[in-house]
């Protein structure tokens, strides 16, 4: 499963990556979100590539078999803007940390419990 043109530029690297080095035949589907395509890898025999954080996030609650791509591929950034009036908005301070946890440290779900996260926003 491969992204879709709807997806973000980074879907479009990997998935130029992917079909260099696959048989179109090889292909079973499109998606525009690395979550649709962990769905559909879980209730069919297909195999779907993500990001290492969301793989190990969602492997056990759909029942799925994680491993390294076997096919280079190129780094996924990310980054996060917001307007300073929103700098120290308690909701908005939580949604940048999750996003934060999910997204920047490799392989591992977050370490942020909620009394942390309360004691960051209370600062």
């Amino acid at each position: 499963m491969t992204a879709s043109d709807t997806g973000h530029a980074a879907h479009q690297m990997v998935q130029d990556a992917l079909e260099a080095a696959l048989a179109p035949e090889q292909v079973l589907l499109r998606l525009p979100s690395f979550v649709a395509a962990a769905l559909v890898a879980s209730r069919t025999d297909g195999v779907a590539t993500l990001p290492a954080n969301l793989a190990m996030f969602v492997a056990e609650q759909l029942g799925l078999a994680t491993f390294r791509c076997p096919i280079p591929l190129p780094p996924i950034e990310i980054a996060q803007y917001w307007h300073e009036r929103y700098q120290r908005d308690p909701g908005h301070l939580w949604l940048r940390h999750v996003c934060f946890d999910l997204f920047a440290r490799p392989a591992r779900v977050s370490s942020l419990g909620k009394g942390s996260l309360m004691q960051e926003i209370n600062r």
